[in-house]
């Protein structure tokens, strides 16, 4: 029999983007309604940043307590039973640990990424979406290493098959209609899912904007993982010379050769709170180009709320698929091609943002209560 409180377990702890704000407002949501929260520490900043900026210090802190919440919950994980466990990002779990779960208790997965099939969690390869593994790995290749960087490839693959040998027992948990439609590509149609959307609680209440920032014709909003469109985006500039485009991130850590780079790209490492918040809400046009099966991404809603004026990059099973294109532009795949399209864009001068913000609010209405139990 199970006891009557429910469990969490998230393998990225709580913090101030993507995942972390999620886990943080399932907490502030959950936590005096009989539920358990079990996250591995998440610190403010990556472990090689405290390397760079030569913290030295809180570099030894945050790592040694990475490393104590990891084997505590992983620990912990392994003698558990009779429980409702919900798992948020299971990368960080131990595989002896996982395969002990799903045979003591009931599971639920609330799905983040392609990790269900993809070693490297978001499924890009060839600069495009990458569907070759998702009924088996016999096409995965030497450029296929795993993400996040803490098990080797074949502890990684393992994982995978386990999770799949199990997957008629888990309840998926998805967050739009695409990643549902993957889920059961992979698994078949008799699998346990439903959608419960996502809202991190940065894009859906009221905004006020009153950005001072130099305006940019094109920002990309994105991170340093090649998934995210990043080398799209680069290559795109190299096209648009005419236009000013801004890259939130050190020129440095991308490994970018100084003399190659296109004069119109200025970099600029930038967070959302510490000045990426204004230059995307000032740009003509914020580039949310990700590559990969997303699930529903916080940068392009939050584009879309302090913006409007939004492109993605079309795809099968992308979350962007599911915006219609009068809310959105939908850039072809070629940077050649959506290099015209984007010159159309500001020669007709377009504007989305009236259909994009209804559409958001709408979005915002059906997921405002994000119920996972």
């Amino acid at each position: 029999m199970h006891n009557n409180f429910e469990i969490i377990v998230s393998g990225i702890g709580p913090g101030k983007g993507g995942v972390g704000i999620l886990v943080k407002n399932l907490i502030a949501k959950y936590s005096s309604n009989n539920t358990r929260f079990y996250f591995i520490f998440n610190p403010t900043l990556s472990l090689k940043q405290y390397i760079k900026n030569k913290m030295f210090f809180s570099f030894l802190f945050n790592s040694s307590k990475w490393v104590f919440s990891f084997l505590g919950v992983n620990i912990f994980l392994y003698f558990i039973k009779n429980k409702n466990i919900t798992i948020i990002y299971p990368q960080y779990i131990w595989t002896g640990s996982l395969k002990r779960l799903f045979e003591r208790n009931s599971v639920s997965f609330y799905v983040m990424d392609s990790s269900f099939f993809c070693v490297k969690s978001y499924n890009f390869k060839n600069n495009q979406e990458c569907l070759d593994c998702v009924k088996s790995r016999d096409k995965i290749d030497d450029t296929c290493q795993p993400f996040p960087y803490v098990w080797s490839k074949k502890t990684t693959l393992k994982k995978i098959e386990l999770i799949k040998s199990y997957s008629k027992k888990i309840i998926f948990m998805c967050q739009n209609i695409k990643n549902q439609q993957l889920l059961k590509e992979c698994y078949g149609t008799s699998i346990k899912s439903k959608i419960v959307g996502m809202n991190t609680g940065e894009f859906c209440e009221d905004i006020t904007i009153t950005s001072k920032a130099e305006r940019f014709d094109i920002v990309y909003h994105g991170d340093i993982n090649p998934a995210k469109g990043i080398n799209y985006v680069i290559e795109i500039a190299n096209y648009l010379v005419e236009y000013t485009f801004l890259i939130p991130l050190n020129k440095h850590d991308l490994g970018i050769n100084t003399l190659n780079t296109p004069k119109n790209i200025i970099f600029k490492e930038l967070r959302w709170e510490t000045g990426l918040r204004d230059y995307v809400s000032s740009a003509r046009l914020v580039l949310c180009p990700s590559l990969w099966s997303t699930t529903i991404e916080g940068a392009l809603l939050k584009s879309i709320a302090f913006n409007g004026n939004v492109a993605v990059v079309e795809n099968i099973f992308g979350f962007q698929s599911e915006i219609p294109k009068n809310v959105i532009l939908k850039l072809n795949l070629s940077p050649v091609i959506a290099t015209e399209q984007i010159k159309n864009f500001f020669e007709m001068d377009d504007d989305f943002k009236k259909e994009s913000k209804n559409w958001l609010k709408q979005y915002c209405n059906k997921n405002r209560k994000l119920e996972i139990f």
